[in-house]
């Protein structure tokens, strides 16, 4: 499982503060503090903004690969990520392009021009798929798409966009997990639509907006633990969580002890 560390976003008032002053230093140690951690890529989102991204994102970019080589995953609006695309190198990764036809056109045609991967989101404008039927139909639709293209498979990661459940009753009684069967079913089915593996991410932070310190690293390490079972291949995470860390780095090493599968079962979390 390769971890994602989150920490280069714009959200993260360190992030900010460094973009905004230039200040390389700061932005340097948010990259090393991830890394010291254990992440092996890193998230760069510095917001939606065309302007801010253009503006932001090359230099943001430059001063990681003065610090390290190791893959990004780079958020941007469409006509912001040829800069930081090029200032990142082959290897890099598209984030967040989801299953609209024109948008993902876009997205591939920018991965081909610089040697980068697209982690494609299973939503379109107006349309999240609630069940695993949709999520399977729209998964199949861009891998399609993809291979009209002539897209390498081992450059597309899927992301069912891993979500709190709607019910807000239904969710207090689960304790704030999500429809954790329905993510574990839905990365199953989808790394087998093709002979050779399809890849898949989830973000966790997604699950845990509102929740405590404390509640949020329980519940993360709950659901990676969950979802590690169905093949998961990525999850972008906290690095600053010890405890989590110390999951995600015993499950991309394979070497998960029966401490943690028993204090992760679904037993023990009430599915």
């Amino acid at each position: 499982m390769i971890i994602v560390g989150e920490r280069c976003n714009i959200l993260n008032p360190a992030i900010f503060r460094a973009v905004e002053e230039r200040d390389e230093k700061a932005f340097v140690s948010v990259v090393e503090q991830q890394i010291e951690a254990g992440a092996d890529a890193l998230e760069v989102n510095l917001g939606v903004c065309r302007r801010a991204s253009e503006n932001w994102l090359p230099w943001a970019i430059s001063v990681i690969r003065s610090a390290a080589e190791i893959p990004l995953f780079i958020t941007a609006p469409a006509e912001a990520l040829a800069p930081g695309l090029k200032e990142a190198g082959e290897g890099a990764w598209i984030n967040g392009a989801t299953a609209d036809e024109a948008r993902l056109e876009s997205m591939l045609a920018a991965a081909e021009c610089f040697g980068a991967g697209v982690v494609i989101m299973l939503v379109r404008e107006g349309f999240l798929p609630s069940c695993l039927e949709e999520m399977v139909i729209m998964a199949e639709g861009v891998l399609e798409l993809a291979e009209k293209r002539g897209f390498p498979l081992d450059r597309i990661m899927i992301d069912p966009i891993l979500r709190p459940r709607s019910d807000v009753a239904a969710s207090l009684l689960a304790r704030a997990m999500p429809d954790i069967t329905l993510f574990m079913d839905a990365l199953h089915i989808i790394s087998q639509l093709r002979q050779e593996k399809v890849r898949t991410v989830v973000g966790l932070s997604n699950i845990s907006l509102g929740l405590s310190r404390h509640s949020r690293s329980r519940l993360h390490c709950q659901v990676l633990s969950m979802l590690a079972i169905s093949g998961l291949d990525a999850a972008i995470v906290n690095t600053k969580d010890g405890e989590l860390m110390a999951l995600a780095r015993q499950l991309a090493s394979q070497e998960m002890p029966d401490t943690w599968q028993n204090r992760f079962s679904p037993a023990s979390i009430g599915i």
